[in-house]
């Protein structure tokens, strides 16, 4: 400890040393103790020990002796210090095995989400059944139903084949890992502000090892497992959630008419398609897949625009109030002022010039003479372009200006539906209809395939400014956890909703508000 001084008084020399050098130490200490860490848990890796955490589904905890036989099956959370003794992970229940198999060969012919629905169906319990986690410091159980990546966990372990992999991801403040051991942090371990990021590592630098058990599968079918894992995560793979609203027009102005939630935009191969968010939320077990091209509803909006300018009188006024703009975007005043500060610059590099010229030749030293020539080269470039701009804004005739811009204006209305094929567009389409408080209600209706039934959208309704909903929206919760404790809300358009009502549906600017309505980032 170092009490404070007091004035005039000098710091005691032997204790700044003595703290500077604790202060070291402790430093030290966490550094060291990430190596050990580190080194400790590669040392059990490589002899094909389990290095913590809970074991994956269908396997559990067990500790051996130091000539590796089996003592017993440890308990989840139990934690046993004896010396020489470790944990592996070994098969566990045969009905945990069975079901492992049944979801194996079940994913060769359809994807995660309905296997996850199928075991939900039938009230399988997942892994987490019964758990409870933190959710900001509070506990709170585990919904225990299965999700879709629960199913591609399980059926990419490694252990099926028994192989046990350590190092996927290198996290730490310290020290992080690679199969030589404990590493400084780099460059690519930090984010653009700063902070931490986990790190994936390539699959050629895990440390794998040889499990003592016999393999569940066969080292082919595992790969044509992950093969087809691969196939169906397609380009969304590993990509960060992200919440560009450029990217998301119609982001919390288009509903399902049929249960009245929003539709959340969710990525659809190079483009994007609005889902149901009910039946996101609950995982499939409420509401249908009703969806719509994420484009074609864009563009449908924007054609119900264009159809209200059509109507001669509206278009009367757009056409007087652009011509008044462009008329003051083009103003003489503005021409004029623009020429002035040209003309005031080019005044200014003049005599910047004529000084040079006359350093120049007043230089009495070569060395001054060569220093200054680049000078009076960069001054006479400079004079050339403002002559240039003078000559170009002098010739330029405001009238045609104006009606340049007017025809622009004109024909960009005129193609006001096409401006949905390109992505670049969407910030300023999505800005238009939030200034319009454009809202979209779409009406699904099954309609039955060669086997299966789909639901597709069959009519709908747009609204602008203040115009009531033609049906009651969902202003409930939205968590999946308080969705599947909710009762399903009767709908229908009261007689009486007043405008208040529409207001607290919609939020201040008439945009409905949702927590889920992020979406992965394009390519």
């Amino acid at each position: 400890m170092l009490p404070p001084l007091h004035k005039n008084q000098r710091p005691d020399l032997g204790e700044a040393i003595a703290a500077y050098v604790d202060y070291d130490q402790s430093g030290k200490f966490c550094e060291d103790l990430a190596e050990k860490i580190l080194l400790a848990q590669l040392q059990l890796a490589q002899m094909g020990l389990a290095t913590g955490g809970r074991a994956p589904f269908g396997f559990r905890r067990f500790l051996v002796s130091p000539d590796r036989k089996d003592v017993r099956e440890l308990n989840d959370g139990e934690v046993v210090q004896q010396a020489g003794h470790h944990v592996v992970w070994l098969p566990g229940s045969e009905s945990e095995l069975k079901l492992v198999h049944r979801i194996l060969d079940m994913y060769e012919d359809m994807p995660a989400t309905r296997i996850a629905k199928i075991l939900n169906a039938e009230g399988v319990p997942s892994p987490n059944a019964g758990r409870t986690r933190k959710i900001r410091g509070v506990k709170q159980p585990v919904s225990g139903l299965w999700r879709q990546w629960t199913i591609n966990n399980i059926v990419r372990n490694p252990l099926l084949v028994a192989v046990t992999e350590y190092g996927r991801r290198s996290i730490g403040d310290r020290r992080r890992f690679t199969p030589q051991g404990p590493r400084l942090l780099e460059d690519n371990d930090r984010q653009e502000d700063g902070k931490l990021k986990t790190v994936r590592n390539d699959p050629k630098l895990t440390v794998k090892t040889v499990a003592k058990f016999a393999p569940l599968i066969t080292e082919d079918r595992a790969r044509r497992l992950q093969k087809i894992h691969e196939q169906r995560a397609g380009t969304q793979r590993s990509k960060p959630r992200s919440r560009d609203p450029n990217k998301n027009p119609l982001g919390g102005r288009i509903f399902d008419w049929n249960c009245g939630w929003l539709m959340y935009r969710i990525p659809h191969g190079d483009t994007f398609n609005y889902t149901c968010g009910l039946y996101q939320q609950s995982h499939a077990t409420r509401c249908s897949h009703n969806h719509v091209r994420g484009l074609a509803a864009t563009k449908l909006a924007l054609g119900t625009i264009w159809q209200q300018i059509l109507a001669p009188h509206r278009l009367q006024q757009i056409e007087k109030r652009l011509r008044a703009r462009v008329a003051e975007s083009v103003a003489k005043p503005r021409v004029e002022q623009e020429l002035e500060r040209l003309r005031a610059e080019l005044r200014a590099v003049q005599s910047q010039h004529q000084k040079a010229i006359r350093n120049f030749a007043l230089a009495d030293t070569p060395e001054l003479a060569k220093a200054m020539k680049p000078i009076i080269t960069e001054l006479c470039d400079r004079e050339a372009i403002l002559n240039q701009e003078l000559s170009k804004i002098q010739g330029t005739n405001s009238a045609i200006s104006a009606t340049d811009l007017m025809d622009s204006a004109l024909a960009i209305l005129r193609q006001l539906p096409e401006l949905a094929d390109d992505d670049h567009n969407l910030a300023d389409i999505g800005q238009a209809f939030r200034i319009l408080n454009l809202q979209m209600f779409v009406r699904f209706q099954p309609i039955k395939k060669k086997v299966r039934v789909e639901n597709k959208a069959s009519s709908g309704v747009i609204i602008l400014g203040d115009a009531l909903p033609p049906t009651q929206k969902y202003t409930g919760p939205t968590a999946t956890t308080a969705v599947k404790a909710t009762k399903p809300q009767k709908r229908g358009r009261s007689k009486d909703s007043k405008s208040s009502e529409h207001n607290s549906e919609s939020g201040s600017d008439g945009e409905a508000k949702s927590s889920r309505n992020v979406y992965l980032r394009e390519r």
